[in-house]
C-alpha cells in the first residue's frame, strides 16, 4: 500500500485480456491504471507491483516485443513505460517473481531463457539497464527460479523448482543466495 491505496495485477481480463494494473483505496475506490495486451507492451502481468520512489514497476510473462515478457514502470496515474522486453539472445524469457529492491535497483528472475535455457537471476536500473546476474541449469544450481526475492543485509534469497541434487530425474529444486555486492556471473 502507498500512502493508503493498494496496487496491484491481474493476470487476464482488461479491454484486452491481457491483463490488469490497478489500484483499490482502503475506502474501495476501484481503478484500473492500464489494460495490458493492446500492443507490444506485454500481457499476463503475474507478480504485482512494486513502488519506488513514487513509480511502480512490474513484469509481463508475456508479450513485448520478443514475446518473452517485459518490465515496464507505471506512473500512479497511468502512464506506462516500457524499461526492458526480454528474450533478446542470452537474455532470460517469462518474468513471474515479484520484483525486489534494494538500494534503488529493481531485481528479479526469469525462468527460463539465459546462456542455459533454465532462467536468470537480473538487476535493473529504473532507466532500464538490464544486467544477468546469473543463468540457472549450468551445474547444480538448480533451474527455473519462482517466487519473490527474499533481501536480507545485501544478499537475496531464492528458489528453483528443479534442478539441484538428483530426485526424480530433473531434481527437486535450490535454495540459493545472491551478494548483491558481488559482480555478475
Amino acid at each position: 500500500a502507498v500512502n493508503g491505496t493498494l496496487y496491484g495485477t491481474s493476470l487476464n481480463g482488461g479491454s484486452y485480456h491481457g491483463g490488469t494494473a490497478f489500484s483499490l483505496t482502503t475506502s474501495g475506490a476501484f481503478r484500473v491504471l492500464h489494460n495490458f495486451g493492446a500492443s507490444a507492451d506485454g500481457s499476463s502481468p503475474n507478480a504485482g507491483l512494486t513502488a519506488l520512489h513514487g513509480t511502480l514497476y512490474g513484469t509481463t510473462m508475456q508479450g513485448g516485443a520478443y514475446h518473452a515478457g517485459v518490465l515496464f514502470s507505471l506512473s500512479k496515474s497511468g502512464d506506462e513505460r516500457i524499461l526492458h522486453d526480454f528474450g533478446s539472445g542470452s537474455d532470460g524469457t517469462s518474468p513471474d517473481g515479484p520484483l525486489a529492491v534494494s538500494n534503488g535497483v529493481l531485481y528479479g528472475t526469469t525462468e527460463s531463457g539465459g546462456d542455459y535455457g533454465k532462467g536468470t537471476l537480473f538487476s535493473m536500473t529504473t532507466s532500464g539497464t538490464e544486467t544477468i546476474l546469473h543463468s540457472f541449469g549450468h551445474s547444480s544450481d538448480g533451474a527455473q527460479p519462482v517466487g519473490k526475492l527474499l533481501p536480507v543485509n545485501g544478499t537475496f534469497y531464492g528458489v528453483t523448482v528443479y534442478g539441484g541434487n538428483v530426485c526424480n530425474g530433473a531434481g527437486c529444486g535450490t535454495v540459493f543466495s545472491y551478494l548483491t555486492s558481488v559482480a555478475p556471473k
